[in-house]
């Protein structure tokens, strides 16, 4: 499954500019990482139902989860400038 293009942010994001900015994110992780965070935090998926759809341990997951998230964490660190409202 590709990650759509058309994504309507989640109402509880403020700035549409921010969301896009952390797609753009979340799409250039390497692909194992990139599959299970769209998973997770775009569909909402639980660690055992991304394990069961892509034929892997719920651990393995649960691991690419938290290192996807830290991957995330360090390019928003290094390149992503909040500029307060």
């Amino acid at each position: 499954m590709a990650f759509p293009e058309d994504w309507d942010p989640p109402a509880r994001v403020e700035r549409e500019d921010e969301y896009g900015y952390l797609v753009s994110l979340i799409r250039s992780l390497p692909e194992g990482y990139r599959r299970i965070l769209e998973l997770k935090l775009v569909e909402e998926q639980t660690n055992r139902e991304i394990a069961r759809r892509l034929g892997l341990n719920e651990s393995t997951v649960a691991s690419r989860v938290l290192r996807g998230r830290t991957m995330l964490k360090e390019r928003l660190e290094e390149g992503y400038h909040y500029a307060a409202v």
